[in-house]
């Protein structure tokens, strides 16, 4: 991660739904993102039409446990773009819709992607030492 996250120390914690749901979700995101981008992008697009409910902060949280808790044992790359994407999948299984935000700073220049549910980042720590601006919001 390019930014310190706030999930659950304890495997406990995390229920097995979300645990099996976030193996899932990691496992079609890094299919996904072996795709040109512009192909994951409507793959994401098309998933936002599905008829789901939108998560609650509190469900949102609970799903992106679950990625990072299968991140853990996860062989490739899991970082910011893949566990966030891989809570969209997760949570599109488990009948619930994130959103899924792509965006950069300035000074220094870095990268980020993460998840929002009800307008606020989920698993991010409230005060970012710099501002991120989005550049895509799916």
């Amino acid at each position: 991660m390019s930014t310190p996250m706030a999930l659950p120390a304890d495997d406990h914690a995390v229920p097995v739904r979300h645990r099996a749901a976030g193996v899932l979700g990691l496992v079609a995101a890094s299919a996904l993102l072996r795709l040109r981008f512009r192909a994951t992008v409507a793959a994401v697009r098309a998933l936002r039409r599905v008829p789901l409910a939108e998560a609650t902060f509190e469900e949102a949280a609970g799903i992106v446990a679950g990625c990072a808790w299968a991140a853990r044992a996860w062989p490739g790359r899991a970082a910011c773009v893949e566990l966030s994407l891989a809570a969209v999948v997760s949570a599109a299984v488990q009948g619930r819709r994130l959103t899924w935000v792509l965006g950069a700073r300035f000074g220094p220049t870095a990268t980020h992607a993460w998840n929002e549910a009800e307008g606020r980042p989920v698993g991010e720590p409230s005060e970012p030492d710099h501002p991120w601006h989005v550049a895509i919001r799916l």
